[in-house]
């Protein structure tokens, strides 16, 4: 006995057979009855293909990193694996509060958004053949002013709507699935801070103090651009320098921070010094009993420290606190300083060398009634044969005419002060021209002391004895040496040490500087040999002269100020610095 069974043609898909796809199925048979051969079949079975639903979805979810207040775009395929067309239902099942999302089905380069991208409405329903796939595009808005690492999820669910075809049996499958996008926020977070020491520690006019702002990127990503730091100074201050490539301007010192120097987890540091204003009120700075405010936004002025940085979404401003005021002090005393010129200078013999020294009466309170001051010269070093007179000179105001004073046979004169002002005292060290030699030198301090305490009484801060050291003035004498030397010239039929008549030979003259000062006034000589004539023409057309490998006209002037009349050659007058030298050179023939 045979039994055959037989189906229908089916439609087979990725996901399975179509639903109300009819199968049929019918069996036969054939067998012997006695020497009949017969036939039979089964009644026919028939089957419809269910509706089996299923919705694939890649990934089911996205973890990220974002800005905030920034709009991005995620990703992710819905295929509809069921075996029938369907109708999706997208829904937004979480938004965060201020968070929007708009979701498009891609038509255009994957991965990416366009502006032809239909809009799938939230809650609206959206046509899937079956076996086909769409990326979904979830245009996410965040908003502004979110704490870095903050983390917020957006979730959509995708449900099938559709019926089926008409008098199909839903066989079941998945027909909701939903999908997660995790974004935490990272973004810059600087802290700005600022520290104060403060040398001397007492507040009156002049007291120095430093400033550090100290910034730190505690945020889980870096700024984007370079950073802008500025300090504004109070009225109280002076500025003085700054680290870190700080430019002041006005009352105000700024930064460009680096980017790099900012990034997630790092931090830097500026510094500014200032003093207490030490110039206004008649010279005494900033009255006692001053309050000087520091990074205080609520002060009159005001002053404060701050920081300007982005992130590529949003720029931001942060605020260094308010430091303590400073309370000027009452001071007393008188500053010294150098005004005009280096501790260390130099000179060739028969210079002068000139130094204003300034003395200050520094008292910040009233005073009428001049005060006594005295000035001593000390010398600390002293070569013996450096060949040196001192004098001083003394004016009241820095730039002004000043007076050789009556009383500088010894080294310590007096003078009085109101309060406020100051005197100048110009020291000229004059360098003898014939007895002293290269390297010697003579070392010197000034001190300066109240010689009474009324009306300043010495407070705190008050400094009654200053002293400026390690003013050196040093001799720095040129050493010239010449050589002149003689080369024949080929075709020769003599040599150097015996030319012959005919020859032609080229002198070179060099005239070098061997010491540590500077030559002037350098002129050179050179009588052209007897039984020899000045070769005129030597370097060219009327040039008969080399100045540094330069030819020179022979009548002189530029280049190389250089002459010779056939008897005798003159050159200069030349500079040669330390280590310098000029060379001449011209050419004879021997008669």
């Amino acid at each position: 006995v045979a039994i055959l069974l037989l189906s229908s043609m089916q439609q087979v898909f990725a996901a399975g057979t179509l639903a109300g796809t009819v199968i049929t199925n019918k069996a036969f048979v054939t067998y012997n009855a006695g020497s009949n051969v017969r036939n039979d079949s089964s009644a026919a079975v028939t089957m419809t293909v269910g509706y089996k639903v299923s919705i694939n979805q890649s990934p089911v979810s996205n973890s990220s990193t974002s800005l905030d207040s920034t709009t991005v775009d995620k990703f992710f395929t819905i295929v509809n694996s069921g075996n029938y067309n369907d109708d999706y239902k997208f829904t937004v099942v979480n938004l965060p509060v201020n968070w929007t999302v708009t979701m498009y089905k891609d038509t255009g380069t994957l991965g990416a958004w366009d502006a032809g991208d239909p809009v799938i409405s939230n809650g609206g329903t959206f046509p899937f053949g079956h076996d086909s796939a769409h990326t979904i595009i979830l245009r996410i808005k965040i908003p502004g002013n979110l704490t870095d690492t903050h983390l917020d999820s957006v979730r959509i669910s995708v449900e099938s709507n559709s019926t089926g075809p008409s008098g199909v049996t839903r066989v079941g499958g998945t027909g909701l699935v939903y999908h997660t996008e995790k974004i935490t926020i990272a973004k810059p977070v600087i802290t700005i801070s600022g520290s104060q020491t403060a040398t001397p520690a007492n507040a009156i006019p002049g007291a120095a103090y430093q400033y550090t702002i100290t910034m730190n990127n505690t945020g889980t990503a870096p700024i984007s651009g370079n950073a802008t730091l500025s300090f504004k100074l109070d009225n109280g201050f002076s500025y003085v320098t700054s680290s870190g490539g700080g430019s002041f301007l006005i009352d105000s010192v700024t930064w460009t921070i680096p980017a790099a120097a900012l990034g997630a987890g790092l931090g830097t540091t500026r510094t500014v010094d200032v003093i207490i204003e030490n110039t206004s009120n008649n010279g005494t700075g900033v009255r006692v009993g001053t309050i000087i405010t520091i990074m205080d936004a609520a002060a009159t002025p005001v002053t404060r420290t701050k920081i300007l940085y982005n992130d590529a979404a949003n720029n931001y401003t942060k605020y260094a606190s308010a430091l303590t005021p400073i309370t000027v002090a009452k001071a007393s005393g008188m500053i010294i300083s150098l005004w005009n010129s280096l501790a260390i200078r130099s000179g060739n013999p028969g210079d002068t060398i000139r130094r204003i020294i300034a003395i200050k009466n520094t008292g910040n309170a009233t005073a009428s009634v001049p005060n006594g001051f005295s000035f001593t010269r000390t010398v600390t070093a002293y070569t013996p044969t450096v060949g040196m007179h001192q004098r001083y000179d003394t004016a009241t105001t820095r730039y002004g005419t000043y007076t050789v004073r009556t009383d500088t046979a010894g080294a310590t004169f007096s003078f009085r002060l109101a309060g406020g002002d100051s005197a100048y005292i110009m020291i000229a060290d004059s360098i003898f021209a014939n007895s002293s030699t290269d390297g010697a030198s003579i070392t010197n301090s000034y001190i300066v002391q109240t010689t009474d305490g009324s009306p300043i009484t010495p407070l705190v801060g008050g400094a009654t004895t200053q002293t400026l050291s390690g003013n050196q003035t040093k001799v720095t004498a040129p050493n010239i040496s010449i050589v002149l030397g003689n080369a024949i010239i080929a075709p020769s039929v003599g040599t150097n040490a015996n030319p012959a008549p005919g020859d032609s030979i080229e002198f070179t003259i060099t005239v070098s500087n061997t010491g540590t000062g500077t030559a002037t006034s350098v002129t050179i000589s050179n009588a052209i040999p007897g039984n020899t004539s000045f070769t005129t023409n030597g370097y060219g057309v009327g040039k008969g002269i080399l100045v540094d490998g330069t030819a020179n006209l022979n009548t002189g002037g530029a280049p190389g100020f250089a002459s010779c009349d056939g008897t005798t050659l003159n050159a200069g007058p030349y500079t040669i610095a330390q280590s310098g030298s000029k060379i001449i050179q011209y050419k004879i023939k021997v008669n």
